[in-house]
């Protein structure tokens, strides 16, 4: 069985002696594609020592035959890099493969690259920052913007918050959905 990482928020994590901020995971096996799943996640303000190119987002190293989904995800201000990807081969057991669909990811490095489909830039334009709120902002580009397919998991009824999902025609990127967006009044008509 794979690893999933789903509907989390991972935010201001320190890790001043280590080289990852939010998270590394090491998959070395043959797992079936989608072994390594992160979805409906935002990753923000990690800070590390760093090694190199990695970074104080998230690592991942990936063995033959080990596919990562990163889906429906935010990374925003993580130092060195959002996401960090390696293979196997230089230590004889393969390289894996990683993708992201609907998230925003702003510096990849590693030796293997993230094939993108979907992809978010710009500001997602957070609640309130400075308080930890994380939360879309009613002008926020990426509210619907959740459209990348989660493989084998089950996405939830309710986000982090315990709010309903899904409202209008898709969810929101990351772990909430923004609950006081009203797509009626969206173009600023009366």
């Amino acid at each position: 069985d794979g690893k999933r990482m789903a509907e989390g928020l991972y935010a201001n994590n320190r890790a001043p002696t280590t080289a990852n901020g939010h998270f590394s995971i090491t998959v070395n096996s043959t797992i079936a594609a989608h072994a390594v799943v992160v979805a409906n996640s935002t990753f923000v303000g990690g800070r590390c020592a760093g090694q190199g190119p990695r970074g104080c987002g998230i690592h991942a190293g990936l063995g033959g035959g080990v596919h990562m989904d990163i889906v429906n995800s935010l990374f925003v201000d993580n130092d060195i890099s959002d996401v960090n990807i390696e293979g196997g081969a230089v230590i004889g057991i393969g390289d894996g493969s990683a993708s992201a669909d609907s998230s925003l990811i702003g510096i990849v490095h590693g030796n293997l690259p993230l094939v993108a489909t979907h992809p978010l830039s710009g500001d997602p334009r957070f609640v309130d920052p400075a308080n930890s709120d994380w939360r879309l902002r009613d002008d926020s580009p990426f509210i619907n913007q959740a459209v990348g397919a989660i493989f084998d998991y089950p996405v939830s009824a309710f986000d982090l918050s315990g709010s309903p999902r899904v409202r209008f025609s898709a969810q929101d990127p990351g772990p909430y959905e923004n609950q006081t967006w009203d797509f009626i009044f969206r173009d600023s008509f009366d």
